[in-house]
């Protein structure tokens, strides 16, 4: 796990980086890139041929080869794919849309404690990406895959709520039914037990990528 996690967190740092496009509308010089190019560039000239090379390098084998991987690959860095959905380059944007959405097919109980929170940001722009993500996910989900997600995201409102309710110092003890009556009428709920060990990822022994291979178990704690 270990080997995958920074093999993808270095494949997917180099995606990123080169990406990056500022606000002249050019690529982020590489960091082997001549300075002096880099300032022509912040005047207001074209971007440097040889950074733009390596952005379109790497933006290829982005869009030819993460649909080669299973989806349990990309689970293991879903919260680093969710962290830059708000990257500038749209491409970027529009892949990690599908990426997210491909694992929530595959995961919907897991990647949906990930995927919702976006729903919920209180940026316009981000919030508008989780639900672009969840768009595409519900394309390759089933009935059931659809109402899990109208459920979380019910579930996660009334959570927030949960958290953010103002209880007075003098109150001594909260009910579920009195305080807290919506919550409690949505269990049982078919929303996993949000736990490290129910989220984290199991990977193949020999380390090997496997199609087949089940990364949780199939008893799931709701």
């Amino acid at each position: 796990k270990q080997w995958i996690n920074a093999e993808s967190m270095g494949i997917l740092r180099l995606w990123f980086d080169y990406s990056t496009v500022n606000k002249i509308g050019g690529d982020l010089p590489s960091r082997s890139s001549n300075p002096k190019s880099a300032n022509s560039r912040s005047n207001g000239s074209l971007a440097n041929p040889s950074s733009t090379n390596n952005s379109n390098a790497v933006m290829a084998v982005m869009l030819d080869y993460w649909k080669r991987l299973p989806a349990y690959q990309w689970m293991t860095v879903l919260p680093q794919l969710i962290s830059r959905i708000g990257h500038n380059n749209e491409q970027v944007v529009h892949t990690l849309v599908h990426i997210a959405a491909y694992v929530v097919i595959a995961y919907p109980h897991q990647a949906l404690w990930s995927v919702l929170p976006v729903v919920k940001s209180g940026i316009d722009s981000r919030s508008a990406k989780g639900m672009d993500i969840l768009k595409a996910a519900k394309k390759g989900l089933g009935e059931e895959g659809v109402s899990l997600i109208q459920k979380g995201a019910v579930l996660l409102d009334q959570l927030i709520e949960l958290a953010t309710t103002d209880i007075p110092a003098s109150k001594k003890s909260l009910s579920m039914a009195a305080d807290f009556a919506r919550l409690r009428r949505l269990a049982p709920s078919p929303m996993i037990m949000p736990l490290q060990n129910e989220l984290t990822v199991t990977l193949p022994v020999n380390g090997r990528t496997d199609l087949t291979h089940l990364a949780f178990a199939v008893n799931l704690i709701t």
